[in-house]
């Protein structure tokens, strides 16, 4: 079996298994089986005579597309096919071939020329052929089914934008006798004539852009930062879908005034997963402010002299995500705490009774919130928009206490801690007054 041979028949195999799905294309991998919208056949015994057909998927009719020469009687037959590309629009082809099967297993015949050609329609005839422009493929003279390479055609119709393409079929040698008659419905088997593509299409603009800052599985944060090697993180999607579809993403980063530091790419992992690359030393610094962006690339392989090669389709970058401050300098003053229901130093309050502390940033510009602890562990609570905080405390009994507080700003520096010292009284006796009766 030759290199073609081993090659129809592993088309012959994807085009009987595979059902034509636009809504779920195949993967990059896999071909895609189309069959003929339209065909129409032309003889030069009947120079006038149209025969037109459009595709029936479930007919079942012996009606045959003739292609060669009969000399008793003397005639020639032409037969041509068209193919919806709609599918493929915005796509890569990777690789197409034609497959037709004779009415008889037994029937040979001379080589066959597929061109590619103008449209035909219920007007064409032996006298108003379209035009062949040009000759894609010649098959091999011989019995059976036949096949034809048509990448190139396919490819370039695709990247003209081009719905659809018409193939022609005549005997390569029309001065000798010899004729095929294909099938053209489905029979037993097999799904009858089809072009089977395999092609990639590009991957999606990522989604769900984020940043840590530690690694990559590490809670969302930003956009102020305390570390210089934050991570990024997006999903990326391919709309073939599959576990075929390998995904990696090209990380681009960049400072305030658009200038690109660095990029990096992820590992490769399958469509639907969460990419993520950790920035290196050196590139972001304390005081800077910096964005980034993300595209996806899928992988695809052409078959070369060696072998198949591995190329990447670039999807389009995703817009540049808002920008990140790094910030490693903490507050320089604790916090201010203050409270009227217990004065600093002396009693106040009651036991049983709660009351509040009011924190302060005392002088500190970004204050996010305050860490405080009244002793039994440390609590956060988030600062207001003029970067004061209450807290509440109930004392339980009138020993000496101690609130300890510190700032947080927005990148989660800390900075020194206060300590605030306070003791409750006493509850009141209960009221032991009353009267019996006399």
């Amino acid at each position: 079996m030759n290199g073609l041979s081993r090659l129809l028949a592993v088309v012959m195999a994807m085009a009987v298994t595979l059902v034509v799905n636009d809504s779920a294309p195949a993967a990059a991998d896999t071909a895609l089986a189309v069959n003929p919208t339209a065909w129409a056949s032309i003889s030069s015994k009947h120079p006038h005579r149209s025969h037109w057909v459009k595709y029936d998927p479930v007919g079942n009719e012996d009606d045959d597309a003739s292609v060669g020469r009969t000399d008793a009687p003397r005639e020639i037959t032409r037969s041509f096919f068209e193919l919806d590309l709609s599918a493929f629009t915005g796509k890569r082809v990777l690789r197409a071939n034609f497959v037709l099967y004779v009415r008889e297993s037994a029937a040979c015949g001379p080589a066959v020329e597929m061109w590619e050609t103008g449209a035909v329609s219920a007007r064409t005839t032996w006298k108003r052929q379209p035009r062949w422009l040009r000759k894609v493929f010649t098959s091999e003279a011989g019995c059976g089914q036949k096949g034809w390479l048509i990448s190139e055609a396919v490819k370039d119709a695709v990247a003209r934008g081009d719905q659809a393409i018409t193939f022609g079929l005549r005997s390569a040698d029309e001065r000798t006798a010899g004729r095929f008659l294909f099938r053209t419905t489905p029979f037993t088997g097999n799904i009858g004539p089809s072009m089977s593509v395999a092609y990639n299409t590009v991957p999606d603009v990522p989604t769900g852009l984020d940043v840590t800052s530690g690694d990559c599985y590490g809670p969302e944060a930003g956009p102020y930062l305390r570390t210089t090697t934050p991570s990024l993180r997006a999903t990326l999607t391919d709309p073939d879908g599959g576990s075929g579809e390998i995904l990696r993403g090209r990380f681009e980063w960049a400072d305030a005034a658009g200038d690109t530091l660095g990029e990096a790419v992820s590992a490769e992992l399958s469509s639907g997963h969460r990419h993520c690359v950790t920035l290196p030393e050196g590139h972001l610094t304390d005081g800077g402010s910096y964005t980034w962006r993300v595209r996806a690339e899928n992988s695809y392989l052409v078959a070369g002299p060696d072998g198949y090669e591995t190329f990447w389709d670039l999807g389009q970058w995703s817009p540049w995500a808002p920008q990140l401050h790094i910030d490693q300098v903490p507050p320089a003053a604790p916090p201010v705490i203050s409270s009227t229901d217990f004065p600093e130093n002396q009693p106040g309050g009651r036991v049983g009774l709660p009351g509040t502390f009011t924190l302060a940033p005392n002088g500190v510009s970004d204050v996010a919130s305050y860490d405080y602890d009244f002793g039994p562990g440390v609590n956060p609570v988030r600062a207001g928009s003029d970067g004061t905080a209450t807290v509440t405390f109930t004392p339980t009994h009138t020993f000496p206490q101690r609130l300890t507080a510190r700032s947080v700003d927005r990148a989660g520096n800390r900075g020194p801690a206060v300590t605030y010292a306070f003791r409750a009284t006493a509850a009141p006796p209960p009221d032991a007054t009353g009267g019996g009766a006399g």
